[in-house]
């Protein structure tokens, strides 16, 4: 459930944000791109992360995670929230954005 239901908030955030800006990773490659990652462990949490590729590399987040926080704690770690922000964020970022 956490590898479809978090596959599916990241494809939601993958194509709603700036096109081309986030990618799927592996927690390997992730590690690679930033050794803080490796502070995280490999899990299912972070087995694949979105990247941020326009933003210097450094940001990740991590939708299987998230949706794990959600069925462990509730509406208080609100998925939709946490897609809307990252879309947002993404959108708002890029020259003439709004």
């Amino acid at each position: 459930m956490v590898l479809r239901s978090g596959g599916y908030v990241g494809e939601v955030i993958r194509r709603n944000a700036s096109h081309g800006r986030w990618h799927w990773i592996k927690y390997d490659e992730a590690t690679k791109l930033e050794p803080k990652v490796a502070s995280l462990g490999k899990s299912i949490h972070s087995a694949v992360i979105l990247w941020d590729s326009k933003h210097g590399g450094e940001r990740f987040v991590f939708p299987l995670g998230k949706v794990m926080k959600y069925l462990q704690n509730g509406a208080e770690d609100s998925v939709k929230f946490f897609a809307e922000v990252i879309i947002k964020e993404s959108t708002d970022a890029q020259p003439g954005g709004a």
